[in-house]
């Protein structure tokens, strides 16, 4: 299923789970991000708050004393090298540098007491450092 509102040029970078197209073993590799529930619900309330926002923005920039750390935003346009991902009728959109580091992650919300935050459950993270700020992947992934 492709999202309403994309151009037919961005068409072809649109993945979904559902899909049974024949799709080049690169592909055929990447899994979507999923959100949980509560992930989904807390992504929607900010999407809400901005109406011209396309969805969610995921990915990775190099930082930390581990090497990565995750970048979230809301997306207000789509780059030519994004991929786009319906998880649970959320837009995700990544960035074909990141979409290999974060292939695969699950973002979920939880509740502490007073706090709040999001949380990635990313199978290709080998070690976090002890602040939880950033993460180290496998080098094949760098």
């Amino acid at each position: 299923m492709i999202p309403a509102g994309l151009a037919p040029s961005q068409a072809a970078r649109v993945l979904s789970v559902d899909s049974n197209l024949a799709l080049p073993d690169v592909i055929k590799r990447i899994m979507p991000i999923s959100l949980s529930e509560s992930a989904r619900e807390r992504v929607q309330e900010f999407l809400l708050a901005q109406p011209d926002a396309l969805g969610l923005r995921f990915g990775v920039k190099r930082t930390g004393c581990s090497g990565w750390a995750y970048v979230v935003d809301i997306a207000a346009q789509q780059a030519p090298n994004d991929s786009v991902f319906d998880a649970s009728g959320v837009r995700v959109l990544v960035d074909d540098k990141s979409l290999r580091i974060v292939d695969g992650t699950e973002i979920d919300f939880a509740r502490k007491g007073l706090n709040a935050e999001f949380v990635f459950r990313n199978p290709n993270v080998k070690a976090a450092c002890g602040c939880g700020e950033s993460f180290t992947i496998e080098e094949k992934f760098a």
